[in-house]
């Protein structure tokens, strides 16, 4: 099969775009795995596509996409679990003791 220069350059072009994204995604799937907190909510701000900035224990923790649809239910004071190389975080609500997990 013989491609054309145009064609060559267009299919180096597509595969470097997939092995860049692919980086991206395991160095983001790393990222998330290393977080680490246990503690009670001090504040949280959710942005407009709904991804969520958390504090906790004076730390803030920025999840590096929306992995996690919190979906509001996070609040200041609710306590939020996660342990390393997890991607589960457990919610406990403040008034009502609820339990949520987040995967």
């Amino acid at each position: 099969m013989n491609l054309s220069q145009r064609n060559k350059f267009v299919l180096i072009i597509v595969s470097l775009g997939i092995i860049v994204y692919i980086f991206f995604c395991i160095r983001e799937s790393k990222q998330m795995k290393d977080m680490e907190f246990n503690g009670i909510v001090q504040d949280i701000q959710y942005n407009i596509k709904g991804g969520a900035t958390i504090k906790i224990n004076n730390v803030i923790y920025e999840p590096a996409s929306n992995n996690w649809v919190f979906r509001g239910e996070i609040q200041n004071g609710d306590s939020l679990i996660k342990l390393k190389n997890s991607m589960d975080i457990k919610l406990i609500k403040q008034k009502t003791g609820r339990e949520i997990i987040f995967n």
